[in-house]
């Protein structure tokens, strides 16, 4: 019986996972913060609460940036009846009973343990007050004290205009915020669980977190558009990070649903910029590598809008090695039945290569890419020179440049 539940939690969550990505991306208007999500290791994130899509959307940011699920303790009153406690569970509800506190401890405890997320709402339940917060309780800040577990302040605006209270679905075209503050640490030692050490610390965090929360809130909506250009400079890299990671194991191996998950992160990034040319870039290769992961007859389809996207952005992309770099991958990997050119893709690769210095990128970042592409014009010769001038062995390098290395290796090895 608990291994169909479990197979159902997980059928469930994957299904909720995809249609919350989705909603995110749609109603998502501005957003800061998000490095300040945990890649890994326990942590308790608070936020204030003005509608279910509180949990869905911070939930649903965390899995897309890292995969992590994250756990909602819920009273248990909510679980009642099949489809609602299986919706519950499914979507990281945890059953905590209110009448026993001791208990509920414990439960959370042993999630934090694991290493698992958090979600908490201090506010203990929706506010309806539009620029003002509820008291704090003191259950989260005790926990992260109790636990030594860093806490995470996230504001959100706006997501009782997306899921008002009594609706059970979303009001489609509005937009809500969520601003994501700083860890904020313990500085209790654990073991003292209930001294008075451990009460201040959680009084420090408790009034830090509802301080940085409080303004948000409150704060005027273009002071906080304001910080669009940073944001988009942080998601931009991360993108970068990403798929570079996965190219790790080669572009062949990349599956269908880690491309999607970079697709996302690239959609929700253009609600935070218009004329950012960097990120608009690294939208464009994520987009491609999203197109090349679909089953061939749909990507034909999505082809002819991404080839008129890299023309149009080659025009004002002033040489920008990464504009050559999509269109060189374009027309390496679409058959030239479709557009795609071993020539103009060796023309468009040699660019990003020689242009890569000018605009202040190691030029071993488009070498493979580059090599590939005399390859396919059966210039072995050549490729194998550009990779033996970027991928020494160097004890000193960055695990990025340890994993380019690797797929230099592995192109090496075909050629040789």
């Amino acid at each position: 019986m608990n291994f169909i539940r479990s197979l159902l939690d997980g059928i469930v969550f994957r299904v909720a996972m995809y249609i919350l990505r989705r909603r995110v991306v749609m109603h998502l208007g501005h957003f800061g913060g998000l490095r300040h999500f945990p890649q890994s290791g326990p942590a308790i994130i608070v936020a204030n609460h003005e509608s279910y899509f509180d949990s869905f959307v911070i939930a649903g940011l965390v899995w897309l940036l890292h995969g992590r699920r994250v756990w909602v303790p819920t009273k248990v009153k909510a679980f009642r009846g099949l489809l609602q406690g299986l919706l519950h569970r499914a979507l990281g509800g945890v059953p905590i009973d209110p009448q026993h506190p001791d208990d509920a401890y414990k439960t959370v405890g042993a999630i934090l343990n694991k290493g698992d997320v958090i979600l908490m709402f201090p506010e203990g339940k929706r506010s309806e007050i539009r620029e003002g917060l509820l008291p704090f309780h003191w259950g989260a800040f005790n926990l992260a004290a109790r636990f030594d577990v860093p806490v995470i302040p996230v504001a959100v605006r706006g997501t009782r205009r997306v899921l008002p209270k009594g609706r059970r679905w979303f009001v489609e075209r509005e937009k809500a915020s969520v601003w994501v503050g700083p860890l904020q640490m313990s500085r209790a030692k654990p073991a003292q669980s209930k001294d008075l050490e451990t009460r201040a610390s959680a009084g420090v965090i408790r009034k830090s977190c509802e301080s940085m929360i409080q303004q948000v809130v409150s704060a005027d909506e273009s002071r906080m558009s304001r910080q669009r250009g940073p944001e988009a400079r942080w998601l931009s890299e991360f993108i970068d990070s990403r798929i570079e990671h996965l190219l790790e194991g080669g572009v062949e191996q990349i599956t269908a649903r880690q491309a999607s998950d970079v697709m996302a992160l690239a959609s929700l990034g253009k609600t935070l910029v218009d004329n950012s040319r960097d990120f608009h870039l690294q939208y464009l290769r994520a987009y491609g590598f999203w197109i090349r992961a679909l089953p061939r007859l749909l990507a034909v389809w999505f082809l002819s809008g991404f080839r008129q996207q890299l023309l149009h952005t080659l025009r004002s992309a002033g040489g920008h090695p990464y504009a050559y770099y999509c269109l060189g991958q374009y027309h390496l990997q679409v058959p030239r039945i479709f557009g795609g050119h071993a020539r103009h893709a060796h023309t468009a690769l040699r660019i990003a290569y020689d242009n890569a210095h000018r605009f202040g990128y190691d030029p071993a970042k488009f070498a493979v890419a580059y090599a590939m592409a005399l390859a396919r014009e059966n210039q072995n010769r050549e490729a194998m020179a550009i990779i033996a001038k970027h991928f020494d062995i160097d004890p000193n390098e960055s695990p990025r440049m340890r994993r380019r290395r690797a797929r230099a290796m592995r192109l090496w090895c075909k050629l040789n």
